[in-house]
């Protein structure tokens, strides 16, 4: 999948079976965008032709949103899907856990697969998530049947998966520790997520983040022309922002936060980054649009370096000394990794359960509402939230511990092992 957080740990996967001491061929199928970075990992790669886009509308009878694009969309080429794969014979299938194409390959070549759950775990999805997904629209069971008609898949009678999420009973790696992950809750989608997990039983594996050397963004520079600095004694405070690139395209219409849609969920937050620190020299923002458009004509504040896609983890590496974050999984743990506080600014799903979590470690910081961040937070609040994170009796202190939980529990090398184990 092409979504940054799904795609990141994917290429960390494939890395690691690339360089696996067995010396597995690895041949990666997706989008013709992606080719170069699987490339880069040392696997092959077949370009496929994307499902149709489905429309933006959704109506309160129909199927949701994420339904029709990963369930309904893919099904018009899987036949030629199985036509490509099949010269390639494989013996094991590894997919995103929101790909069917996946389970669709193991059901039609009788073969093993793994699905890869590039968050902390299902419930950290939240009750909302499956009571948004789960709604069992006649398209969507009639899509059902020509699975089981043609692939003898029945992916909506299968009791871990949802219509738009296909857990493997065999593996379903997380890339995450389950300390993560949200305590069981009391609604029935919060149950649903619970039992899910319950189910899959052993199948379910915690091996922390997968965070490998080829990655979405590694190439990107923006308007940066040198290096940014750590912040000096009396030099300005480097403020990394980001909201992801999810709120602003797929959720882009979406309600969230206290906004009416992703877009203006991105576009108020801005405005209040702008509003707490634009134009005043104590501060260097580093702003990452993600897929939002500024207004025609909108003028950016002499201390801002703004651009639709930043070098994320090299400026966490080198430059940040603060990231305002949506605490996206791949963002929080890059931050993590690197040791550099957070301030929280979740919009939805698992995005608020990854800031609990943070700030409950203590290495993020919140001064409002994590679920209706837009409604409780103002420039004064956002600034002392900054500032906090800067201190160094702040965040900076937590990070090593959390760390050390993280990354200890496996990664990338242990999944592939676990894959190669399947044959």
């Amino acid at each position: 999948m092409d979504a940054v957080g799904h795609l990141n740990p994917m290429l960390a996967a494939v890395s690691a079976l690339t360089a696996h001491g067995r010396g597995p061929r690895v041949r990666v199928y997706g989008s013709a965008g992606t080719g170069a970075l699987f490339r880069a990992t040392g696997a092959e790669f077949e370009a496929l032709r994307p499902p149709p886009a489905p429309a933006r509308t959704q109506t309160a009878s129909g199927p949701s949103h994420l339904a029709v694009r990963s369930f309904l969309a893919p099904q018009e080429g899987l036949a030629s899907l199985v036509e490509a794969v099949a010269g390639f014979r494989p013996d094991a299938v590894v997919h995103d856990v929101f790909d069917l194409r996946g389970a669709v390959l193991a059901a039609a070549f009788g073969i093993p697969r793994a699905s890869l759950i590039g968050f902390a775990g299902l419930r950290a999805l939240g009750g909302e998530f499956v009571e948004e997904h789960s709604g069992l629209h006649p398209s969507l069971l009639a899509a059902n049947d020509r699975l089981l008609r043609d692939f003898h898949l029945d992916v909506l009678g299968d009791d871990v998966c949802l219509p738009v999420l296909y857990p493997s009973r065999r593996l379903s790696i997380v890339t995450a520790v389950e300390e993560q992950s949200p305590p069981p809750g009391g609604t029935a989608g919060e149950r649903r997520l619970g039992a899910t997990e319950a189910a899959l039983g052993p199948a379910l594996r915690w091996l922390g983040p997968f965070l490998g050397d080829v990655h979405w963004g590694s190439a990107a520079t923006g308007e940066l022309t040198c290096a940014a600095p750590r912040r000096r004694p009396a030099g300005p405070l480097t403020v990394l922002f980001s909201l992801g690139t999810n709120i602003a395209t797929f959720r882009r219409g979406s309600s969230m936060g206290g906004a009416a849609s992703g877009h203006a969920f991105v576009e108020a937050a801005v405005g209040l980054l702008l509003s707490a620190f634009g134009g005043d020299d104590r501060y260097r923002l580093l702003v990452a649009t993600g897929g939002w458009a500024p207004p025609a004509g909108a003028v950016w504040p002499g201390n801002a370096v703004v651009a639709e896609v930043l070098p994320q983890r090299r400026l966490l590496a080198d430059a940040a000394d603060v990231f305002i974050t949506h605490h996206g999984y791949n963002s929080t743990v890059e931050a993590v990794a690197h040791a550099v506080p957070m301030v929280a600014f979740p919009g939805y799903g698992d995005q608020i359960a990854n800031a609990e979590h943070s700030v409950r470690r203590g290495v993020s910081v919140a001064r409002w509402d994590l679920r209706r961040p837009l409604a409780t937070c103002d420039a004064d609040a956002l600034r002392d939230a900054v500032h906090t994170a800067a201190s160094p009796t702040g965040p900076r202190l937590r990070l090593p511990a959390l760390r050390r939980d993280l990354f200890t529990a496996g990664g990338a090398a242990a999944a592939a092992d676990l894959i190669l184990d399947l044959v």
